[in-house]
């Protein structure tokens, strides 16, 4: 994404030297204000992408546990990555020089790092998923005796966030494997663990959609102007006119 965003930058900036040399064009842009612009947009971009990925695949929702359960290498690949891309345009976005109140404060807003360290929840509640599913199959579906094997010390791990549903999940694998018959209990925490998981990535958005709709409102029309061809800001600003919080 950063790549993209130097390419689109130089391309921009080549095509815009070339657009004040036309006769009559007496549009000026400011070019603080319009890099500004093209980094809040990046980072939202960033976002949104990622939360694209991550809720809606091309070949659907990843709402089905069954596709959860045997999913969650690329699950905990795409959280992951959205959570990276999204660090490096927030870095990008606050080596801007602002000049607008109201653009410093939707870069300097707390929801950007909220949501980066929700994706690092998310990618480390796939891995336990991952990690419990395969015991279960091992403990519970007999999937082979090398998992059950390992399964004192893996379930000694913490679960992420303490969440409820992966301690009850693993507490019945722990009594299923000491020789009280917890299917059915493993059964149903497996299922309220996939559940909450999804539920939480499901609530995901991103960061501080009022502060960028004002941001954006506080920038000159010429510059939002300028950057609807732009190969960068230009498709955020369709898919904000899309949601309808345009600018």
């Amino acid at each position: 994404m950063v790549g993209l965003l130097a390419i689109g930058v130089l391309a921009f900036n080549t095509a815009r030297a070339a657009r004040e040399g036309l006769p009559g064009d007496g549009v000026i842009v400011d070019v603080a204000t319009e890099d500004q612009a093209i980094a809040i947009l990046n980072l939202y971009q960033a976002q949104a992408d990622a939360l694209r990925e991550l809720q809606y695949p091309p070949n659907g929702g990843f709402d089905d546990p069954a596709r959860v359960l045997r999913s969650t290498q690329e699950l905990t690949a795409i959280a992951n990555r959205g959570a990276t891309t999204i660090t490096a345009a927030l870095r990008q976005a606050r080596s801007t020089r602002t000049t607008e109140p109201l653009v410093e404060r939707y870069i300097d807003a707390g929801d950007h790092q909220r949501l980066i360290g929700n994706l690092e929840v998310v990618a480390d509640g796939a891995t336990a998923i991952e990690e419990l599913e395969a015991l279960h199959q091992a403990l519970i579906e007999g999937g082979g005796e090398s998992a059950a094997s390992r399964a004192p010390a893996t379930l000694q791990q913490p679960v992420p966030s303490a969440a409820y549903s992966y301690a009850a999940w693993a507490e019945a694998l722990m009594e299923h494997r000491d020789g009280t018959d917890s299917a059915t209990q493993a059964e149903q925490a497996r299922a309220a663990t996939v559940r909450a998981w999804w539920e939480r990535v499901r609530q995901l958005e991103p960061g501080s959609m009022a502060e960028l709709h004002f941001a954006l409102r506080a920038l000159p029309d010429t510059t939002i102007a300028a950057l609807r061809d732009h190969p960068v800001a230009g498709p955020a600003l369709q898919r904000l006119a899309s949601t309808g919080t345009s600018s």
